[in-house]
């Protein structure tokens, strides 16, 4: 890969706290890995650990870049609650073939589009998008669950989505499983969710 974008992380800081810092680093790491990037996970922690610390008490949005030097680079802003269910889209297009679909990274042309939809519906919480096969895969800041069967769903990796840190959470924790998934499964499902580190597992409704 020719090209040198900054792989990124978005991670919630609440009450000083990153619980799912130890996630976000393996994710960090095993992408800098991937794309030989320089990274140093301990300079990296004390980075984040330094500037969590200089943060008033509250609700976060922490945002890491690390570029291909091993640098990082962090910023914050204020974290809004959301109001449940939040409303998804569902993508006329569907997503390219790529291996920087897995990669957490500023590179991601293919959410260009679904970026100025939620610019402009700031109502919207995101935009959910197919593979080239036409199998659910995940939105464009989040990944997608439907309920069957009184179970929740969500697309495995295979299908061509960002291994999600909350995703794995779930999944660890028994609360989700992977299956394929359809454009019918979402709009026929019991129950809806999205979820993301930052936002946490969300019911969600579908519109159109």
């Amino acid at each position: 890969m020719s090209i040198h974008p900054t792989l990124i992380e978005t991670m919630r800081v609440e009450h000083a706290q990153i619980a799912l810092l130890q996630p976000h680093l393996d994710r960090l790491q095993r992408s800098a890995q991937q794309l030989n990037y320089t990274f140093c996970r301990d300079n990296i922690s004390a980075h984040i650990a330094q500037y969590v610390a200089s943060l008033e008490d509250g609700v976060w949005r922490l945002r890491l870049t690390l570029d291909n030097e091993g640098q990082p680079v962090l910023e914050h802003s204020a974290l809004a609650p959301d109001i449940e269910p939040v409303p998804i889209l569902l993508a006329d297009t569907p997503l390219p073939e790529s291996p920087w679909l897995g990669i957490k990274s500023s590179h991601r042309p293919w959410y260009q589009a679904a970026t100025q939809t939620l610019l402009h519906q700031p109502q919207l919480f995101d935009v959910i998008f197919c593979n080239q096969q036409g199998e659910l895969c995940e939105g464009s800041r989040s990944n997608i669950y439907v309920q069957r069967d009184g179970e929740w769903l969500t697309p495995p990796l295979r299908c061509g989505l960002l291994p999600g840190v909350m995703r794995e959470q779930l999944l660890q924790n028994g609360q989700t499983k992977e299956a394929v998934l359809t454009p019918a499964d979402l709009q026929h499902a019991q129950a809806i969710r999205v979820s993301n580190a930052l936002r946490g597992w969300l019911n969600a409704k579908l519109v159109n």
